[in-house]
């Protein structure tokens, strides 16, 4: 399973914040299960995992299946001790086609210990097919989502997460205010 997660900073939130932030690109993360039942299924080691794609020719009139025509190196990641039966997760970069910006279009300071920030954030699709990005924020404090153009999910007591179905070549904005109580 291929993910794209767009994770914001803590620091975005935490004051008033002036201008864009251009060309950001989400990360690129690929999960499997580590079972018998996809040829895996052995306790995995710690160390590095490498991740190639195999580059095929398509197939032509006459000739049957598509050619073999290499293996493409995807990217690498260090992963943890990996029982059996559990999921692995590699992140292998980032999403080159796929470019978001973020920008905060309000910030309110309520009393001494409460803030309201609203935010866009704009994605742009530049592939062939259409890809969820899961663009996931992080809070604090006692926080509650005021208003969103997309539904999101409670990840934990720390981040609210929105997952962006985005067609090729098309841009879709999230809009959402946050309230956050400190006490």
């Amino acid at each position: 399973e291929r993910h794209y997660r767009l994770i914001g900073q803590p620091y975005w939130f935490t004051g008033e914040l002036t201008g864009i932030q251009e060309n950001l690109h989400p990360d690129v993360w690929l999960e499997f299960l580590n079972a018998e039942s996809v040829g895996l299924g052995d306790p995995l080691p710690a160390g590095t995992v490498r991740v190639y794609e195999t580059e095929t020719a398509p197939a032509g009139r006459g000739r049957g299946a598509a050619a073999v025509l290499g293996r493409q190196f995807v990217g690498e990641d260090v992963i943890d001790h990996t029982a059996r039966e559990e999921r692995v997760k590699v992140r292998t970069g980032t999403a080159f086609d796929i470019v978001a910006e973020r920008r905060q279009t309000d910030y309110e300071i309520i009393g001494s210990t409460a803030v309201a920030t609203e935010w866009e954030i704009k994605i742009r699709n530049r592939k062939a097919e259409t890809v969820t990005v899961e663009v996931r924020e992080p809070t604090s404090g006692d926080w509650t989502v005021v208003t969103s153009s997309l539904p999101w999910t409670k990840e934990s007591s720390r981040q609210v997460r929105f997952d962006v179905v985005c067609p090729p070549d098309q841009e879709v904005v999230l809009t959402y205010s946050i309230r956050v109580n400190y006490y």
